[in-house]
């Protein structure tokens, strides 16, 4: 994080190294920064606060879903650690990584339960298919028990790709996240058959976590619809 001369607050120069070495420009908005920008990080620029402020307009409530989103997944996460003794997490879609304080990530969130002794610490994978996300994420890993890999959420066998399965105790239970994700997916790659087909292939035991946009109908129903057209 940095800021320019009049103090304004402006995306870390990590990220911005990240983007170059992936050849990606920041004229355009990005899904993971715009989400970013609605969790409250500092990882986007003006086109990313543009799509927030539209969306607000479209759809008001869009920031404080995106926090509820968050929120939820970390209570889930703590659960899994301290009551159902999960120590194998597969985050998919993850996007970027928060470098700040109190903006805990899975990896951060799942190594911070207490009464966990330090050899029992869980093993996270985050997935994304953005170059950008991967880059930035790796450069925040300071463990050996993270791993950041660019790979397609939408592959059927994700979970035994060997740069994956190298990671996990497939006898063992592990916990795939879904999080904020199904919404961006359209309806051609079959969202609903992406979560059946990741509970065909999953071991014994394990969970599933997700979270999605709901409809309450009403005026907001009307100006989706409007929205499709």
């Amino acid at each position: 994080m940095t800021t320019d001369r009049a103090g304004a607050a402006m995306p870390s120069t990590r990220l911005e190294g990240a983007a170059e070495l992936a050849g990606f420009g920041f004229d355009r908005p990005s899904v993971a920064r715009v989400w970013n920008s609605m969790l409250g990080g500092k990882d986007n620029y003006p086109p990313d606060e543009r799509v927030v402020l539209e969306l607000e307009q479209l759809a008001p409530g869009q920031p404080a879903a995106a926090r509820a989103s968050r929120e939820f997944q970390q209570r889930v996460l703590w659960y899994l650690v301290s009551t159902a003794g999960v120590r194998q997490f597969l985050d998919l879609g993850a996007g970027l990584s928060f470098p700040e304080p109190g903006r805990m990530n899975t990896h951060q969130v799942v190594n911070t339960v207490r009464g966990v002794a330090e050899a029992d610490r869980a093993t996270v994978v985050y997935i994304d298919s953005d170059p950008v996300c991967v880059a930035h994420g790796r450069a925040l890993l300071t463990n050996g028990q993270s791993h950041y890999l660019p790979r397609d959420i939408t592959d059927p066998h994700l979970l035994h790709d060997p740069a994956v399965a190298t990671y996990f105790d497939l006898d063992h239970p592990i916990c795939v996240l879904l999080c904020g994700v199904l919404p961006h997916l359209d309806d051609r790659l079959d969202p609903a058959g992406i979560v059946h087909g990741r509970a065909e292939v999953l071991p014994p035991g394990a969970f599933r976590v997700l979270t999605h946009l709901h409809d309450p109908g009403g005026l907001l129903h009307r100006t989706a619809a409007v929205c499709q057209t």
